[in-house]
């Protein structure tokens, strides 16, 4: 399936975001930002059951991918071995679903999934039954690739509200070929100076932007 996208995002000031404009530093730069620079393109989707993420913070919730959005395995480089983390060793994981009475339960990221199951339910549905097995492994199966980064942008020295780039990007690891990629703008306002207090303002003209799972499609 062929699927293109090219949006080019443009600030529109609707009464409740003028208003804003005088109080929030940063949302002009913001406004910049979204024109120039943000948008999204997609040039197709494929079938998986799994992919390599290859950001730096890979592991962040990393059991997401197959508990929420259905992969049968999510492969990552790690090199976070700190007593922080649940992985204790650097090197290619491969993470998948096993059956709780398996024995195959990886203890720390277990450890870590029921503390944030205490606020999500399905969460804990998925705990009572299953968990996820984490294993080195010597070569990626997978044959797309995933990639998250952000950057920061400071607004001004004395303000110092933060404009925060998002860029993703989704490829075929084999030939270089990206499937969709999406850069993205964030502010958020310095609280102190902001009638937005804890508000985080985006490029909301971008229009809707397509899932991981709508381009790297799980395969059932």
């Amino acid at each position: 399936m062929k699927l293109r996208f090219i949006v080019v995002a443009a600030m529109t000031c609707s009464l409740s975001a003028c208003v804003s404009w005088f109080y929030t530093p940063g949302l002009a730069k913001l406004g910049e930002y979204c024109q120039e620079d943000a948008g999204y393109e997609v040039t197709g989707s494929v079938e998986v059951e799994g992919y390599f993420a290859a950001s730096k913070h890979a592991c962040e919730f990393c059991w997401k991918p197959i508990v929420e959005d259905g992969y049968q395995y999510l492969e990552f480089y790690n090199t976070e071995t700190s007593a922080g983390s649940p992985f204790r060793h650097e090197g290619l994981y491969r993470l998948e679903n096993a059956e709780r009475t398996s024995e195959q339960c990886h203890e720390q990221l277990d450890r870590v999934m029921k503390q944030h199951g205490k606020r999500m339910q399905s969460l804990q549905n998925y705990l009572a039954h299953q968990c996820i097995k984490a294993s080195l492994v010597e070569e990626k199966k997978s044959l797309y690739a995933v990639s998250f980064e952000t950057s920061n942008i400071q607004v001004n020295g004395f303000h110092s509200s933060i404009l925060v780039r998002s860029e993703s990007r989704t490829w075929e690891i084999t030939s270089n070929r990206t499937l969709s990629n999406s850069i993205y703008y964030s502010l958020y306002p310095w609280p102190k100076s902001s009638l937005d207090y804890s508000r985080k303002f985006g490029c909301e003209d971008l229009g809707r932007r397509p899932k991981l799972s709508e381009v790297l499609v799980p395969k059932k």
